[in-house]
């Protein structure tokens, strides 16, 4: 493992314990039939990055919560910049908006629980909340570990 490996590994185990913490500090208990779904990258972007974070911090989220986690129903489907990248809000909204797809159907009364690593305008959140919605999401929640 190489120390960036290492380190990755490492921050996603302390974010996580920083979200179940404050999960049963606020007493919010996980809705039943719920999903992690981490927000994918782009095919082309996972290979620049070599991983991708949002899925790391699902995975260590699904082995405390004991929520299963979805890699394959949400699908980043076109490749732009990056959020970061984009200077006011309404720009990241346009950027962000038509990126994902559903490749599966989801379960009727499924809870999408996506899961990122940052969100500043949530533009990128959103987008995939309604993407998953249409597709038969009862409802979608968002953890993210830094605003």
């Amino acid at each position: 493992m190489t120390t960036k490996e290492a380190l990755l590994f490492l921050f996603s185990k302390i974010l996580a314990k920083e979200i179940t913490d404050s999960l049963g500090f606020y007493a919010i208990p996980t809705p039943p039939r719920s999903l992690l779904i981490p927000i994918p990258l782009h095919p082309k972007r996972l290979r620049e990055r070599g991983f991708n974070q949002a899925e790391l911090l699902a995975r260590e989220l699904e082995m405390r919560l004991h929520i299963p986690i979805n890699t394959t129903t949400l699908l980043r489907t076109t490749y732009r910049d990056h959020q970061t990248k984009m200077p006011n809000r309404e720009q990241r909204i346009k950027n962000a908006k038509g990126i994902y797809r559903v490749a599966d159907k989801i379960p009727p009364g499924t809870t999408a629980i996506l899961v990122d690593d940052v969100s500043t305008t949530g533009a990128t959140i959103e987008e995939a909340a309604r993407v998953l919605k249409a597709a038969g999401a009862k409802q979608v929640w968002a953890f993210v570990a830094a605003r």
